[in-house]
């Protein structure tokens, strides 16, 4: 398997030394935390990939956001019920993972799945942008479209700009 598309790699506690770091106990406790969500994510991939499409549909690609966005709306009808209906849990989970990795897979040197539970409770995607997936997948009722796409754009543009 290439490393640079097994979530597992880019599990993270940044390693490097840290104002304030917090004791190793609980640095174990947040990496094992994020370790049994990309487990769960990964192993329940393929059932929500049916559920929601086909394998076809879910390639990882970037093409494959905008059809992330078609079943975000028809899931939910805002983003409130999609964020806060505990019927829509599992689908934002997935869906969350699913976008997260689209990035990742984009800048696997660069990006890494972290867990930093005093920012926020979930995971999150850490380097050279730190951004909560979840709360991305809210912004696509602002646009009739794209907005997934938008943000990967952003991105992409803004580590362009880093490196030259």
């Amino acid at each position: 398997m290439d490393h640079r598309n097994d979530p597992r790699t880019y599990l993270a506690i940044s390693e490097a030394p840290r104002t304030g770091q917090a004791p190793q106990w609980r640095q174990k406790v947040r990496r094992e935390t994020l370790a049994r969500w990309l487990d769960a994510r990964t192993k329940a991939f393929a059932e929500w990939q049916h559920q929601f499409g086909s394998a076809a549909d879910w390639d990882v690609s970037i093409d494959s956001l905008d059809k992330l966005e078609a079943v975000i709306r028809q899931v939910a009808a805002g983003p409130e019920e999609l964020l806060e209906d505990k019927a829509n849990a599992d689908f934002l989970e997935g869906a969350a993972w699913y976008f997260g990795e689209v990035l990742r897979r984009r800048h696997p040197d660069h990006v890494r799945w972290g867990y930093e539970r005093h920012y926020h409770p979930e995971p999150c995607l850490l380097g050279w942008f730190e951004t909560i997936p979840a709360e991305h997948l809210a912004t696509v009722y602002t646009k009739d479209g794209g907005v997934l796409r938008q943000r990967y754009e952003r991105i992409r543009a803004h580590q362009e700009a880093r490196t030259g």
